[in-house]
């Protein structure tokens, strides 16, 4: 090819110009796969570019890795149990675990060995599905072409035993069971919102505060008063008239309400009186013990500080 100047001034500039790339739909696989060559692979990326295949080829890439993706999410839901029988039984529940195949990002291990030619590459090389580069130039050109019949064949044997070969299981069970923040996706979903609620210890409705946090609010908002510390003014007979009024009281209580206060006083958990009484967890155990200090207050005329959440 003759290679042609134009003058610009006292230069003269080649006349290079890009070939018009052909118009092929690239899914977002081969879009990474591009981006990738842009920041790592300059020189390939550039070659692809100025000979008008980099479309095409990226469009290659992307079908070759979705049908790659397919397969490994095939693989996962069989190992999962989820299954058409799970779908028309559980439709909600089958929507879940598909869609939890598909909300992690690039630095998750599947991704990662989904997008890793050199690992297939190299397994099919050792089974000799396709022939080494040096034989392949000797060929001249005279390669036999695979249906995508055949080629889903051998990739249905290739892929788990390449797997298997690699150990890759072993990673992606160890990257399910100390998930990170890198390994989301940045779409929104139900197994980042859990990841992120387990990371901050999130999962009830109320904030979960530290004892000395919690003593720090109470004092602010009581006038400096401190929590749960003995009152040294305190006598004999202040504390037997609160016994008298707690016994009093405790009369007005329904049976349920009474039942709470004496587990507690008997040291069992919130959780463990929510687990005896029937409630679902120990959230209403924590709103009744609040809504009887605060009707003990009423009853008393003393401010014990329920209205400021504490709890007994």
């Amino acid at each position: 090819m003759e290679l042609t100047y134009t003058k610009h001034g006292d230069y003269y500039i080649p006349d290079l110009d890009i070939p018009a790339q052909e118009k092929v739909s690239v899914n977002r696989y081969g879009q990474m796969h591009g981006n990738y060559l842009r920041k790592n692979n300059r020189t390939a990326y550039n070659e692809l570019l100025f000979s008008g295949r980099l479309n095409q080829y990226l469009a290659e890439i992307g079908e070759q890795a979705e049908k790659m993706f397919s397969l490994l999410t095939e693989q996962y839901a069989a190992a999962e149990n989820v299954t058409e029988e799970m779908k028309a039984a559980d439709q909600l529940g089958w929507v879940r675990a598909m869609n939890s195949m598909e909300v992690y990002s690039g630095y998750d291990p599947a991704w990662i060995f989904a997008h890793s030619p050199a690992y297939w590459v190299q397994e099919m090389l050792e089974e000799n599905v396709i022939p080494p580069s040096s034989r392949l130039l000797r060929m001249n050109g005279d390669i036999d072409w695979v249906t995508e019949t055949e080629v889903n064949d051998i990739l249905l044997w290739l892929v788990p035993q390449a797997m298997a070969h690699h150990g890759m299981r072993e990673v992606i069970s160890i990257a399910e069971e100390y998930r990170c923040f890198e390994d989301f996706d940045t779409r929104a979903s139900n197994q980042k919102k859990d990841f992120y609620r387990k990371w901050y210890h999130t999962q009830t409705m109320h904030p979960q505060i530290s004892l000395e946090g919690f003593k720090t609010d109470y004092a602010e908002e009581h006038d400096g008063l401190e929590w749960d510390t003995e009152d040294e003014s305190a006598n004999f007979e202040n504390e037997s008239t609160v016994k008298v009024l707690a016994e009093q009281f405790m009369e007005t209580l329904s049976e349920k309400d009474k039942q709470i206060l004496q587990l507690r006083l008997e040291g069992y958990t919130m959780e463990e009186v929510a687990d005896k009484l029937g409630y679902a967890n120990h959230s209403g155990v924590l709103k009744r013990l609040r809504k009887i200090g605060q009707a003990f207050e009423k009853y008393t005329d003393v401010d014990y500080g329920f209205d400021g959440k504490r709890i007994i």
